[in-house]
């Protein structure tokens, strides 16, 4: 039985951890808001200061009597690069297996890799979340694609492939019915839930993965013909435990845990993957000295540059009529 100084205890350092990778990302949210605005053709959004003032370049420019054209190179470069991208991805589809090409369709991989590539150009990550059970009745295995927005994960980590990673994880703004039916293990638990949280129209919950390295015994049970592995203190009290062969060893796992926005840990344990892993899966480019730098972001200045060019022509015309 665990007390509730504890259970705070453990949830507010979870929280804490989460926290700081989060906050350690900002500088890449930041990015990705300015990228992803100029994708999308709001090019003049960028705060600037006159006379004290702070305002948008947009704002001073319609200020001053001009009108603040555009020519959106970067849209069209995104989506040549699409276009050719789901070309090569569906001639690739057809060389897969029967099964793999089941499992496609079932998750609309298709679409889900070019929305996907889309995210990768314009902010130079891209995250998909893999889990394995039922979605609308059917069972299978599922891929979600996680807008890194709402990712985070290490931010010491420095090989691009992920093997350095202690920490990852996502923050999940779930609607209130989802988060009952989700978390909730019996009408006790959902009673309790729907007390603390039924009055808001969503919860927030920060999932959270962390690698460990912990003492235990791997086992060999001779009636299932299986390796077990258990913590050190659970053989120490189990007297059929203890009568296997065993070895001490040091255990590389991942573990698992979610959280509420109040520390209250809902759920939590070792990875149930097949390989003991994580479920993320994910790409950040270059990831140099662990610096993320995108397509679309080596644009901006070309593109800044074109705008400019264009609204001036328009105000030595305008005037020249006059």
């Amino acid at each position: 039985m665990i007390d509730s100084n504890s259970f705070n205890s453990r949830g507010e350092s979870l929280l804490s951890l989460g926290k700081a990778c989060w906050n350690s990302a900002a500088p890449f949210r930041a990015s990705r808001l300015r990228n992803k605005n100029y994708a999308f053709g709001n090019q003049w959004g960028d705060p600037i200061t006159v006379d004290g003032i702070t305002m948008t370049e947009e704002e001073y420019i319609m200020r001053e009597g001009n009108i603040p054209l555009k020519n959106n190179l970067i849209r069209r470069l995104v989506r040549n690069v699409l276009g050719v991208f789901r070309e090569r991805l569906a001639d690739t589809v057809k060389g897969w297996e029967e099964a793999d090409r089941r499992r496609a369709s079932l998750n609309n991989m298709e679409e889900l890799y070019a929305r996907t590539m889309e995210e990768y150009l314009i902010s130079g990550m891209a995250v998909h979340r893999k889990w394995i059970g039922r979605r609308d009745g059917i069972a299978g295995v599922w891929t979600e694609s996680v807008s890194p927005d709402a990712f985070f994960f290490d931010p010491l980590a420095r090989d691009f492939r992920g093997h350095d990673l202690t920490v990852v994880g996502q923050i999940h703004e779930l609607p209130t019915e989802l988060f009952l039916a989700e978390f909730a293990r019996d009408e006790e638990e959902y009673a309790r839930l729907s007390a603390v949280y039924g009055g808001e129209p969503k919860v927030r919950v920060m999932e959270i993965w962390r690698r460990s390295r912990l003492p235990r015994r791997l086992l060999h049970d001779p009636a299932a013909g299986r390796l077990l592995r258990v913590d050190e203190e659970v053989w120490r009290n189990s007297p059929s435990l203890r009568r296997m062969r065993s070895r001490w060893l040091i255990d590389d796992v991942w573990r698992y845990a979610f959280v509420t926005s109040s520390g209250e840990v809902l759920r939590e344990g070792d990875s149930p993957l097949p390989g003991g892993g994580h479920p993320f899966v994910f790409a950040a480019y270059p990831f140099l000295d662990g610096e993320i730098h995108s397509f679309v972001g080596d644009m901006i200045d070309q593109q800044r540059y074109t705008n400019r060019l264009i609204t001036l022509y328009d105000w030595v015309i305008r005037a020249s009529a006059k």
